[in-house]
C-alpha cells in the first residue's frame, strides 16, 4: 500500500500537467461541472451539438456578466441582495427611455447610470454608516422592485425596434450569439483588472483585512463604494441586454 502511494506521488511530481491541475484550488469547482456535463451528455447525446452549446452559452452569458462585478464585491468582503432588482430596473429604465424617444445609446447610458445610483446608495449607507449589507441591500431590493411594479403595472414593456433587439439577438458570423461575446469581453476585462491591476489588488487586500489595507494607504471606503457602484451598473447593463434579447423589459428578472 505504501509503495502504491509512493509511486502515485512520484507520478504526480514527474507529470507537470497533473501536478499543476491538482495544485489548483479551483479544481474542486471544475470537477463537479465536468462530471455533470458527462452525465448529461450520456442522457442526451445531442447535448454537445454546436447549436445547443451556443444556446446554453447565450443563456448563461447574462448571469456571467453579472457575476464578474459580483466577484469584485465578494472579494472585497461585501454582498448585495439587490442585484436582481438592479437588473430589472436597468431594463425598465432603458425601455422607458426608448419609448420616450431617446436614441438607443442614450437610453442604455441612462439605464447604466440608474444602476450606478442604486449602487451608490447601497455603498454609501453600508460603507460610510457601517450598516449591515444584508439589511441595506434587502431593503433596496424591495424599494426598487416596488418602483418597477408601480411604473410598469407589473406588465412587460415591449414593442422595441429591430435595431435595439439586434443588440441581444444578433449573432457574430451568423452563429455566435452577441451576448456570449459581451460576456467574454467583460470577463476578460474583469480578470485583467482584478489580477493584473493596482485596483484589483487593492480590492483583494481589502477583502483580506480592511484594517491592514487602510494602514497600507488604500482608500478602503472609497474602493468599497466603487465596487458597489460597478456591481449595480453592470447588473443594469445586463438588464438592458436581457430586454433586447427577450424583446421586452420584464418587471421580474427572468434569470
Amino acid at each position: 500500500m505504501a509503495d502504491a502511494d509512493g509511486e502515485r506521488g512520484d507520478f504526480i511530481k514527474k507529470n507537470k500537467v497533473v501536478h499543476v491541475l491538482l495544485s489548483k484550488k479551483e479544481l474542486g469547482a471544475v470537477l463537479p461541472l465536468v462530471a455533470l456535463l458527462v452525465i448529461v451528455s450520456i442522457g442526451n447525446p445531442n447535448f454537445f451539438a454546436v447549436q445547443n452549446i451556443l444556446d446554453v452559452l447565450r443563456t448563461a452569458s447574462f448571469s456571467f456578466i453579472v457575476a464578474v462585478p459580483v466577484t469584485f464585491l465578494l472579494s472585497s468582503g461585501g454582498m448585495d441582495l439587490s442585484i436582481g432588482a438592479a437588473t430589472s430596473f436597468g431594463g425598465v429604465i432603458c425601455a422607458f427611455g426608448i419609448k420616450a424617444g431617446l436614441p438607443i445609446p442614450a437610453a442604455i447610458i441612462l439605464a447604466v447610470l440608474s444602476g450606478a445610483v442604486i449602487g451608490t446608495f447601497n455603498g454609501y449607507i453600508i460603507v460610510y454608516h457601517d450598516l449591515p449589507a444584508f439589511i441595506v441591500t434587502l431593503g433596496t431590493q424591495y424599494v426598487v422592485n416596488g418602483i418597477i411594479a408601480v411604473t410598469t403595472g407589473n406588465l412587460a414593456i415591449s414593442g422595441f425596434s429591430n435595431e435595439f433587439k439586434a443588440i441581444g439577438q444578433g449573432k457574430l458570423f451568423g452563429s455566435i450569439p452577441l451576448p456570449v461575446i459581451y460576456a467574454v469581453l467583460i470577463g476578460l476585462i474583469g480578470h485583467t483588472v482584478l489580477m493584473k491591476m493596482k485596483y484589483g489588488r487593492e480590492i483583494l487586500a481589502i477583502g483580506g483585512n480592511k484594517e491592514t489595507a487602510f494602514l497600507s494607504g488604500i482608500p478602503v471606503r472609497f474602493r468599497r463604494l466603487t465596487v458597489f457602484m460597478a456591481t449595480s451598473s453592470v447588473a443594469a447593463l445586463a438588464g438592458v441586454l436581457m430586454a433586447s434579447r427577450f424583446a421586452g423589459a420584464q418587471p421580474v428578472k427572468p434569470m
